[in-house]
This record gives C-alpha cells, sequence and structure tokens, in this order.
C-alpha cells in the first residue's frame, strides 16, 4: 500500500522531512507504546510519521534531534489531530 503524504516541511536545523498522512494504525501504535502519556504519544506519533530521505525515523534519531526540530514537528503532529484543522476552522 503506498504511503499518502501530509506535507514536506523544513525543519529549522536538520532540513527537509516528509510527514505522512496520519492514520489509525499510527494512533493506535502509538497510544499503545505511550502506555496512556499524552507526550510519549505524540513521540511515538513523529516516530509513526515522520521520514527523512524516504526511511522511518528512529527512536534514537528522534531523542538525538535538535530541540527547536522535535517542538516544530510536535506542532504539526498536534495541529494534524486538532478539530480545528479537521474541520477547516
Amino acid at each position: 500500500m503506498k504511503e499518502e503524504v501530509f506535507i514536506t516541511i523544513e525543519l529549522p536545523v536538520s532540513g527537509r522531512v516528509t510527514i505522512l498522512e496520519g492514520k489509525g494504525r499510527h494512533y493506535f501504535s502509538a497510544i499503545t507504546k505511550a502506555n496512556g502519556d499524552s507526550t510519549l504519544m505524540i513521540k511515538y506519533l513523529i516516530i509513526e510519521v515522520v521520514k527523512i530521505d524516504g526511511k522511518s525515523l528512529s527512536e534514537v534519531q528522534l531523542d538525538e534531534m535538535h530541540m527547536r526540530d522535535v517542538c516544530y514537528l510536535s506542532t504539526v503532529i498536534g495541529t494534524m489531530m486538532s478539530n480545528d484543522f479537521v474541520n477547516g476552522i
């Protein structure tokens, strides 16, 4: 199955990344791995849907990523999940 791209962005430090369109499988995988911790859920969603040079982002890569990039990705993922974005408001 071909993965759908949500957006390609330039991170402040690390450069260009592709963010896949989030699916239920990404969401439920992140919830399961986060064990109810909402901050960890964003972390695992980033790991699930972000690609660098066409390759999945590892937990180690994310942990070592510059904080500005992590915050930027967290904002984009949060926007993807918000009702305002979904409803086009």
